[in-house]
């Protein structure tokens, strides 16, 4: 496992560059939580807020980043890839965590 660096302020697209850099966009991911903030319409970040409301779901890494696009920031962000846990990103109050991709 190799370690990706996301900068600070962690945002939508810095996520997206991550989530592409660690899987295919056909990849699905699941997701125990997430809270962002967003500046614009951001109808497809509140689905995924509340999706995590109850409790953790699966979408494809292509769809995640469609809808993390709107993000000016992530804030919390707790995810891996469903075929491989070891494979994860963990965002808490803002600050990457956790960014584990496979080596290659």
């Amino acid at each position: 496992m190799r370690s990706i660096s996301i900068g600070f302020p962690i945002d939508g697209k810095s996520v997206c560059e991550a989530l592409q850099a660690m899987s295919e966009a056909a990849d699905d991911w699941i997701v125990e939580s997430i809270e962002t903030l967003a500046g614009q319409d951001a109808s497809l970040l509140g689905g995924l807020w509340r999706n995590s409301s109850n409790g953790a779901f699966m979408i494809r890494a292509g769809d995640l980043c469609l809808a993390l696009s709107a993000a000016t920031q992530v804030v919390t962000l707790d995810a891996h890839l469903a075929k491989n846990i070891r494979v994860r990103i963990c965002i808490e109050d803002g600050v990457a965590i956790d960014v584990s991709a496979p080596d290659g």
